[in-house]
């Protein structure tokens, strides 16, 4: 049987608009390339670190190109991301279609970073440096600090909040002539106080941005997105301070928390703050 041309050229279109439209449906609204399955081979980062921040990723990055989707997934941008809480030694990512990534790398995950005149350094527990980080990883802070450190009120908007809220502290250094790998640059008792108030705070409305320690007197301030910041002493308990803190901003300070100049809690029987002209 021999069609008549036109009814062929319209049946040809036809099956060719269906298989167009069956490969947009599959590509971009079926589940087919959708990630569901992530292999991670480090002995050195966490694997479940790795698919943590991988999600968090896939979930910030879902305009335009769906990077939940493998067929537009982009490693070099995952590994940028990657490098923001991680220094990445070595890094390789395998597309397995239709759905799975596996992942090998090596490094270790960041714990404490130091800042110091646009240099960035991973902290060693007992204060020293351990190694310099790039700082095009982390491209907001150096702004942020110097305008704390001429004074200035820093205030984050939420919608910047989200790319900053890291899992490590920053901590300001003070100046130093001369640094190299194992400088010794903050005080053990104060990195410790940092990093248990950081953890304690994690979950709080306000985040933390950075820490300015003054090694003199064993205290240090704390910078939140707010605008406002915390003075803590490592001569207290910092579940304590932080409690009282807390109790201060939910019972007293309630509305007023955006006014805020500072608090001090450094005195665990006895609270200071100051409401910003």
């Amino acid at each position: 049987m021999k069609f008549p041309p036109r009814l062929f050229a319209v049946f040809t279109i036809g099956i060719l608009c269906f298989i167009f439209s069956l490969a947009v449906w599959a590509v971009f609204f079926s589940r087919i390339y959708i990630v569901e399955y992530i292999d991670v081979q480090s002995t050195t980062i966490d694997p479940t670190f790795v698919r943590t921040l991988l999600y968090r990723y896939m979930d910030e990055n879902i305009r335009v190109f769906d990077q939940h989707n493998i067929l537009f997934f982009t490693p070099a941008a995952f590994r940028a991301y990657l490098s923001q809480y991680a220094v990445i030694d070595t890094f390789s990512l395998e597309k397995k279609y239709p759905n799975s990534l596996r992942i090998s790398l090596s490094g270790s995950p960041f714990h404490v970073m130091g800042y110091l005149e646009g240099h960035f350094y991973e902290l060693t527990p007992t204060g020293t440096i351990a190694r310099e980080v790039d700082a095009t990883t982390l491209p907001q802070y150096p702004t942020l600090i110097n305008n704390a450190l001429a004074g200035e009120r820093i205030i984050i908007p939420k919608s910047s909040l989200a790319k900053m809220d890291l899992s490590f502290p920053v901590i300001i250094l003070p100046p130093m002539e001369q640094i190299f790998v194992n400088t010794h640059v903050i005080d053990a008792r104060i990195l410790n106080h940092i990093e248990t108030t950081k953890r304690l705070l994690r979950d709080e409305k306000y985040a933390i941005l950075f820490f300015r320690p003054d090694p003199s007197a064993l205290q240090y301030r704390a910078y939140t997105h707010e605008g406002w910041y915390v003075i803590f002493s490592t001569a207290s308990d910092a579940t304590q301070q932080t409690k009282n803190l807390n109790t201060l901003l939910r019972t007293t300070i309630k509305k007023k928390r955006k006014s805020l100049e500072y608090v001090d809690v450094r005195f665990e029987n006895k609270l200071f703050y100051t409401l910003k002209k």
